[in-house]
């Protein structure tokens, strides 16, 4: 049971790798998952939970403008079994809290 549970995680992160490549471009679509999770994926953050929102508010990285290119700040979604919060991605100075 174990070895089939990590083998659908492995191969669903290969997977959400492989979209997060396409999406940012810039040839990202043939890098690694090890790769992208450097570049893009292993960062601090600043997270603020209320009662309508999930904001994750990451500070200034090299690799963050390539990001906010992609439309990834842009982008927010609905998670019914966190109370039905919005999701929201902020990239700035001090985890994002001047970001708007």
């Amino acid at each position: 049971m174990k070895a089939d549970v990590d083998l659908n995680l492995t191969v669903m992160a290969a997977g959400l790798y492989r979209l997060l490549g396409e999406r940012i471009g810039r040839d990202c679509q043939r890098q690694k998952a090890a790769t992208l999770f450097q570049k893009f994926v292993k960062a601090s953050a600043e997270i603020s939970v209320d009662e309508r929102e999930i904001v994750v508010g990451f500070g200034r990285r090299s690799h963050n403008p390539v990001l906010v290119k992609a439309g990834i700040g842009e982008d927010s979604c609905r998670i019914p079994w966190l109370g039905d919060r919005t999701l929201r991605f902020r990239f700035g100075e001090n985890g994002g809290q001047n970001a708007a």
